[in-house]
């Protein structure tokens, strides 16, 4: 159930802080911050309504003289958190933890290097409404280790030079990160740069483990065939991340004979309906295989998916049954006919056409049918077709490479200046979410290469009585419309 949105803002937050320096060589300081508020939180999931979202930190750090290192924890707790599109509840109980050292050395007075570690551990917890089935599988951990050498090569030119390198546990390979400075000072008041610096984001909890679904029964079709299946094969919009389930090459399709294959909502009807032709799984023939996935093609299983769509469209026709059966009675008046004889005509004739004489016409079995991949365009509500390219690749560390030349100085004692112009790359940048897994459905062009045919057949056939009171009836039908 859907709830309405609140736009008012409510927020509380406290800080407390302590600095401890007992001598210039060292200080410590110790710090806790506490923030809880009522919003609506625009989030990787789409926006949310926040209720008592609270957000913790706590963090300590310690400097004796050269000597640097601190450690701190951000946790988080969602409170009665919901996404606005499906009102489905947010659990967020999930924490950083980071641990740095840093030290520095100086080789000389022209000579300065610095260089550290860090850990960054992410935990989620978030009951399975964010990460869903990688709950128990979702853990990131990051480490990285960094040299930086400062040398001033005479008195009006600098190089800085530095090196980082991080492993992630879920990439096969760590990351170098290079960075490159040099700094002319033109003057005591003015200096030149130019500087190349490579830096990275690493892919995030979300881009990784995100597994919701985002909305349920997307194209409607749930309630459309459940009068006539008994059930709703619902086929809903799930938001994922590209590792699942320790999958951790991406998401990939299962392939056979060189195409993807696929599963199917319908997979319940498709397995009645086997067993009522006496197929049973693992016998020859059967397209459904042990994990529940179909043979692109495949025609015993595209020739069900033709018996479903007919039943569904001819079930949908029967409400206009009342429709039909007036405007045939309008007609009988018109020729001649009592109001109570021609309703009684209109009746009879409706219920023909529309529970025998469709159904006669309309083949249950249609020879030759293929199938074809479409994806969902959200922009448009349409489908289009495919590039081909299936497979999603697991995410990436987004690499930023950037070249830059700056002046700053002060020019005539009063005015400070600065100009600078540089050049960024970016190698694998994460976008917003998009639908990147296609749909199955019967190939238009091979349904129509089969069907009409077989319904030309029927309709020109002078000795079918179905035919010739179907194109009556369709004929006042469009007449009426």
């Amino acid at each position: 159930e859907l709830k309405e949105r609140d736009f008012d803002v409510e927020r509380q937050s406290v800080e407390a802080r302590v600095d401890y320096r007992p001598n210039q060589d060292l200080s410590a300081v110790v710090a806790y911050g506490y923030n809880q508020s009522d919003l609506i939180e625009l989030t990787g999931l789409g926006a949310g309504q926040g209720i008592n979202w609270a957000y913790n930190y706590a963090q300590a750090r310690v400097q004796y003289r050269n000597l640097f290192a601190q450690v701190f924890r951000n946790w988080s707790d969602a409170g009665d958190t919901f996404l606005l599109a499906s009102g489905n509840p947010i659990v967020d109980q999930s924490a950083v933890n980071v641990f740095q050292i840093q030290h520095a050395y100086d080789l000389n007075s022209k000579q300065r290097f610095t260089y550290g570690v860090d850990a960054l551990l992410t935990r989620p917890n978030t009951g399975g409404t964010i990460t869903g089935r990688n709950e128990d599988d979702d853990d990131l951990n990051e480490y990285g280790a960094y040299l930086q050498s400062e040398t001033d090569l005479m008195e009006q030119l600098r190089f800085v030079l530095a090196l980082r390198y991080d492993q992630h546990n879920r990439l096969d390979d760590g990351v170098l990160s290079p960075r490159a400075g040099l700094v002319y000072k033109l003057q005591e008041s003015q200096t030149l740069r130019l500087t190349y610096n490579r830096a990275f984001d690493t892919p995030t909890s979300n881009t990784m483990y995100l597994d919701l679904v985002a909305r349920p029964d997307v194209y409607g079709i749930g309630s459309l065939f459940s009068e006539s299946l008994g059930f709703s094969p619902t086929v809903d919009l799930a938001t994922q991340g590209t590792y699942r389930g320790g999958y951790e090459g991406g998401l990939t399709f299962r392939r056979s004979n060189g195409h993807p294959m696929y599963r199917s909502s319908f997979q319940p009807v498709f397995q009645q309906q086997l067993s009522l032709f006496g197929l049973s799984p693992g016998d020859a023939g059967y397209p459904i295989d042990n994990d529940g996935y179909i043979n692109m093609h495949d025609p015993t299983a595209s020739g069900l998916m033709w018996g479903i769509g007919r039943a569904t469209v001819l079930q949908q026709l029967q409400p206009a049954q009342p429709l039909l059966a007036g405007l045939i009675a309008q007609q009988a008046v018109a020729l001649g006919a009592d109001a109570e004889a021609a309703q009684a005509q209109g009746d009879a004739a409706a219920a023909f056409v529309l529970q025998q004489g469709l159904p006669s016409m309309v083949p249950q079995q249609l020879a030759g049918l293929t199938n074809s991949m479409l994806i969902l365009d959200p922009s448009t509500a349409t489908f289009a077709p495919t590039d081909g390219a299936y497979d999603v690749p697991r995410t990436e560390p987004t690499i930023t490479q950037t070249i830059e030349l700056g002046y700053k100085g002060i020019v005539a004692k009063n005015f400070v200046f600065a100009a600078d112009a540089y050049r960024t790359d970016i190698e694998d940048f994460v976008g917003p979410l998009r639908v990147e897994t296609p749909n199955v459905f019967l190939d238009p062009s091979s349904v129509s290469s089969a069907l009409a045919p077989a319904l030309a057949a029927a309709l020109a056939d002078p000795e079918n009585e179905a035919s010739a009171q179907v194109l009556g009836a369709l004929d006042r039908y469009q007449y009426r419309v």
